[in-house]
C-alpha cells in the first residue's frame, strides 16, 4: 500500500510517551484508565483526547507549556523524540554486523558470541537487524553462513514462534 506511513504511529507513540514523562508514570496510568473508561466502545478525536487530558490534569504545571498545536497539526515527525537506552539493541546490531562481515569475507572468523542468555526479544532484535543489513545490501547470507549460525544458536530448535518466523527468510 503506497499510502501507508509510519509517521502517525510514531508521532502518536511519541505524544503519549512525552505526556507520560511530563506527568509521571503513575499519574499517566491513572489517566489512561479514566480515558479508557470514558471512551470505551467509542472513537475519540484528537480534540476530544486533548480536552480530556487537559481537564484531567487541570492545574498540573508539568503540562501547561505542552505545545498541542505542533504535536497535533504540524506535519512530519514529532518535535521531541524520546531517548532510550539502546545498549541491548546495539549488542544485537553489532552481532548482526559481525555475521554480515563473516559472510562477506573469506578471512573473517565466525562470530562466537554466546547468546543463550539473551531474551527472545534480543534474539528477534538480532534477526531483525540481520535482515535489515541483508536487505540494505540486496544480498542474503550464504547457506554456509546460515548453517554456521544455526549450528551455534539453534534457532531452528526454538519453541518461540517469533524467532521461528524471523529465521524463515534465512532458510
Amino acid at each position: 500500500d503506497e499510502a501507508y506511513s509510519s509517521v502517525p504511529y510514531e508521532k502518536g507513540f511519541n505524544l503519549l510517551y512525552n505526556l507520560e514523562k511530563r506527568v509521571g508514570s503513575e499519574k499517566f496510568g491513572s489517566f489512561a484508565k479514566a480515558y479508557l473508561h470514558k471512551f470505551k466502545f467509542s472513537t475519540c478525536t484528537s480534540e476530544e483526547f486533548r480536552a480530556f487530558f487537559q481537564n484531567y490534569f487541570e492545574g498540573d504545571t508539568s503540562v501547561e507549556s505542552f505545545d498541542w498545536n505542533t504535536w497535533l497539526y504540524k506535519g512530519g515527525m514529532p518535535p521531541e523524540s524520546p531517548e532510550f537506552d539502546r545498549s541491548l539493541s546495539e549488542a544485537a546490531f553489532e552481532l548482526a554486523t559481525s555475521w554480515v562481515e563473516f559472510d562477506d569475507s573469506v578471512s573473517a572468523s565466525k562470530p562466537d558470541l554466546d547468546i543463550s542468555k539473551w531474551s527472545s526479544n534480543m534474539k528477534t532484535c538480532f534477526l531483525d537487524a540481520l535482515l535489515a543489513l541483508c536487505d540494505g545490501k540486496n544480498q542474503y547470507l550464504k547457506i554456509s553462513s546460515i548453517s554456521a549460525m544455526n549450528e551455534l544458536y539453534k534457532f531452528d530448535k526454538s519453541k518461540n514462534s517469533e524467532i521461528l518466523w524471523k529465521i524463515v527468510p534465512f532458510d
